[in-house]
């Protein structure tokens, strides 16, 4: 498992946990929607809706500080509905060549259209922030499939200790339940979550290139990181990484770098074949 994936695979369960700890919460002190203020989206329609600064989205704009000296790092190693797509689009297309699929251009400026009308519904007082937010929208969809998975685990162990209750006379025991919960439009859920899945049929990430409004905040500050893309005379222009990069940020030129849509996954690095390409602090191969 390369290192992005660790990393990935240790935010989404951590995710998950805090999502667990949310519907049971047995450390009540632990922020559980930790997750959720590190979203610059739901941040941004959430305070262009109240016309306030909200404290509680500070992780959100240390999110955002972060990305002008990293790019978007967060989308490909943070974020559990990027990590969600990525399974989501190996599974779908398991057979698909290596090679990304190009997308025609002027896409990837659909998730600013998205982020503006976000705030724009926001300013005049309807937040829809939960439509296209990538942490609520990913919140949703876990807590509608693991909250029943949890709530079927705690039953059998309450189901399997009923022995001892009765053996130890523990009426506590006995009589505990686990609450059940239901939810308002399940089926809404499923089916915006299901589409944002199923744009991986078209293209890898292509929710995140062209829909997301919290990826076109992150690209905002991400036009120039001073950690970025660089590419070393030892290039000899073959365009593997080109062909490689799942979100399109290489040029026809593979010296060439649009930051504000490479998610820093570092294909780039490790499929060059002449150990051209690196991430550092330096201007080369900048567009």
């Amino acid at each position: 498992m390369g290192f992005r994936r660790g990393v990935q695979v240790v935010c989404l369960l951590a995710f998950w946990v805090l999502l667990g700890l949310a519907a049971y919460p047995l450390v009540p002190a632990l922020p559980v929607d930790a997750f959720l203020r590190l979203d610059p989206a739901a941040a941004a329609v959430t305070m262009a809706a109240a016309r306030a600064w909200i404290a509680a989205f500070l992780p959100a704009a240390l999110l955002l500080a972060a990305t002008f000296l990293l790019g978007r790092f967060f989308c490909s190693h943070v974020c559990p509905l990027g990590t969600t797509i990525d399974g989501c689009d190996r599974l779908l297309q398991p057979s698909r060549p290596r090679d990304a699929v190009r997308v025609p251009a002027g896409w990837h400026r659909g998730k600013y259209l998205v982020l503006a009308a976000l705030v724009g519904g926001a300013l005049l007082g309807v937040s829809l922030v939960y439509l296209a937010a990538p942490l609520p929208l990913a919140t949703r969809l876990y807590a509608l499939i693991l909250r029943p998975v949890l709530q079927l685990a705690a039953d059998a162990a309450l189901s399997a200790a009923h022995p001892l209750a009765d053996r130890w006379d523990w009426t506590w025991l006995a009589f505990a339940q686990v609450p059940s919960h239901r939810y308002a439009l399940p089926w809404f859920t499923f089916l915006g979550s299901g589409l944002v899945l199923a744009l991986g049929l078209r293209a890898p990430r292509l929710w995140c290139r062209a829909l997301c409004p919290a990826g076109a905040l992150l690209a905002l500050c991400a036009r120039r990181p001073v950690i970025r893309r660089t590419v070393s005379p030892a290039c000899t222009a073959c365009g593997l990484c080109r062909r490689r990069c799942p979100v399109g940020a290489i040029g026809e030129d593979p010296r060439q770098t649009r930051h504000a849509e490479c998610i820093v996954c570092q294909t780039c690095v490790s499929v060059c074949p002449e150990k051209a390409v690196a991430f550092a602090a330096s201007g080369g191969g900048d567009r």
